[in-house]
């Protein structure tokens, strides 16, 4: 069974944490990897098998699979711990594994993994250094000078931070579990700890966590995190390897491992990353989320694809696809759809810092999404990142000052999990991030430079994938808009022309509410379908409303919308 335990912030943004009573559950696999398409590269990132109904923190203790964790785990021989948590696979991701060996990795040992793969798992120590690797806490290379103790002393031997880690892991579970530890200052006493082995929290506080709602479910939650952080050295015995810019390269993580992941970025464990040039990566630890500010402001803080050429979308003679508008629900309610993500350009965005809005959000009520954050690059102006397959954990209401955790998501059990081949649930996401555009230069959208870069992105997220049998509708919305300066009535005709070029894929467009906005879709979407339009024929209109109304608009007539240029432009 799956227990959610939370820690709240003050301002009620919430961090969510599973904690899984069924050790078995915490093996299935969690895919990210490459697949060719063109210069188009998409990142993606699948969670299978599904967790059972959730059980009240309150029955943690009595549960007997999840007791043995509690007490800490022991430290096994290297063909135990390979044993421990060899996870069983599917069919179809052995013979995958199989057929792309070169391609595709499995970052833990399974019933098909060769003698080699366990070797290279008991000895640890392949894949620690070079910048292609993920930075672990437990790498061997991951070194401190201690402290001086006297003038007299000249050097000291450097020591290991796992070492020091596990040690005040050890220090903080015991306080705790006595409640030796005044828990009003919990935060306090987290930070002094994690100062000794990340100097990167010295400019940060944690004093969202000294929060009477945080530190209550601290009490409990904190054992539990930390048992999983310290899984770390028998969960990734070897190093992660990044998910590099415009490389094909497929990785399998299990449940347990992504837990492990999100554990030890609670604890702020994962060393500083010595990037190489033009590498960026997003910052997984959660300091910046426990920091409440000087006044103590706390208001809402994986298969790359490369290949194939972009559209010719001025030639192109695809007819318009369906449009289904929907004014009451949330794009996250499109349980099998295609659900489009509003994303910064490294993934997550804001979510362990400020941010709260629509990716910050999606990354808090689907927590395991946060792991892609270790070891995926910065996204290019011709990639995106799928998400196959996660679980939602929490319900919310508002976005940016009103966002509000509103309670445990629970499966309607009226409504089954879906599961595709890999054990993976049905549901798509694809993150994709939009060009961000000055108050003052938002007309510069319509250019065709930016126009071309928006419609190359969407193809990307929307286009079918190999093997792909089920052609599920694309949930989106007002992409780009918002504090990105887009016009939703461009993005709405952008991502309309995708979806059809990508195979007469269905658009379902969520307006939050916005009828009117609803109503003027409905109205341009019949009135261009009633004249055949062509994604073609509608991308030489947009030119056409760019030089004639934004470039050189008439002196004596203020320019028209560009739903109702499109209606007058196809007579």
């Amino acid at each position: 069974m799956s227990t959610i335990l939370k820690t709240e912030g003050i301002s009620e943004s919430s961090l969510y944490y599973k904690v899984d009573q069924d050790l078995r559950n915490l093996n299935s696999p969690v895919q990210l990897g490459f697949e060719p398409i063109a210069h188009q590269t998409v990142q993606q990132l699948g969670t299978v098998r599904p967790f059972p109904s959730p059980t009240p923190a309150s029955q943690i203790t009595a549960q007997g699979n999840y007791q043995g964790l509690l007490q800490g785990p022991t430290v096994p021989s290297t063909s135990t711990a390979i044993a421990q948590f060899r996870t069983q696979i599917s069919p179809d991701l052995r013979d995958l594994e199989q057929k792309y060996s070169t391609s595709i990795i499995c970052l833990f040992p399974h019933e098909s993994s060769s003698e080699q793969l366990e070797s290279d798992f008991g000895t640890g120590n392949r894949h620690w250094v070079g910048g292609n690797f993920v930075r672990l806490p437990h790498n061997p290379a991951n070194t401190a000078i201690p402290t001086l103790a006297n003038n007299h002393q000249r050097h000291l031997d450097s020591v290991k931070k796992w070492d020091i880690i596990k040690g005040e892991l050890a220090m903080l579970n015991k306080f705790i579990s006595e409640k030796k530890l005044d828990m009003s200052q919990a935060g306090n006493q987290i930070h002094a700890s994690v100062r000794k082995f990340n100097s990167k929290v010295n400019d940060f506080s944690f004093n969202l966590l000294n929060d009477r709602r945080v530190s209550s479910s601290l009490q409990t939650a904190f054992p539990i995190i930390s048992r999983a952080a310290l899984e770390i050295d028998k969960r990734f015995t070897s190093g992660i390897p990044i998910l590099r810019k415009n490389q094909q390269k497929t990785l399998f993580l299990t449940q347990g491992q992504i837990r492990c992941i999100l554990a030890n970025a609670f604890l702020c464990t994962f060393p500083k990353r010595f990037e190489l040039v033009g590498q960026e990566l997003p910052e997984i630890n959660f300091f910046k989320l426990f920091d409440g500010g000087a006044r103590g402001n706390s208001k809402p803080k994986l298969e790359k694809i490369s290949g194939g050429n972009p559209p010719d979308w001025t030639i192109s003679k695809e007819q318009m696809s369906m449009v289904h508008v929907d004014h009451r629900n949330r794009i996250e309610d499109a349980r099998e759809s295609l659900q489009i993500d509003f994303a910064n350009r490294l993934v997550g965005g804001g979510v362990t810092g400020n941010g709260a809005l629509m990716e910050e959000i999606r990354f808090s009520i689907c927590p395991e999404l946060i792991a892609a954050r270790l070891f995926t690059e910065a996204l290019e102006s011709n990639e995106v990142m799928i998400i196959t397959g996660c679980q939602q954990f929490s319900l919310y209401s508002g976005c940016a000052d009103t966002f509000a955790f509103k309670g445990t998501f629970c499966n309607d059990p009226r409504d089954p999990v879906v599961l595709d081949p890999f054990g993976r649930r049905k549901g798509q996401i694809a993150v994709m991030d939009a060009c961000y555009f000055r108050a003052n230069e938002a007309e510069r959208q319509f250019e065709k430079e930016f126009v071309h870069r928006e419609l190359n992105k969407c193809f990307c997220a929307f286009k079918l994938r190999s093997q792909q049998n089920h052609v599920s509708p694309i949930a989106t919305g007002n992409w780009g808009c918002g504090n990105y300066n887009g016009s939703p009535e461009l993005k709405f005709i952008i991502q309309w022309m995708a979806a059809s070029q990508a195979g007469q894929r269905a658009l379902h467009y969520y307006v939050m509410g916005n009828k009117e906005q609803g109503e003027d879709i409905l109205r341009t979407v019949k009135s261009l379908g009633r004249k055949g339009v062509r994604v073609g024929t509608l991308c030489e209109a947009l030119k056409c409303y760019y030089l004639t109304e934004i470039k050189s608009p008439s002196f004596f007539k203020s320019p028209k919308s560009l739903f109702q240029f499109l209606e007058k432009h196809f007579k």
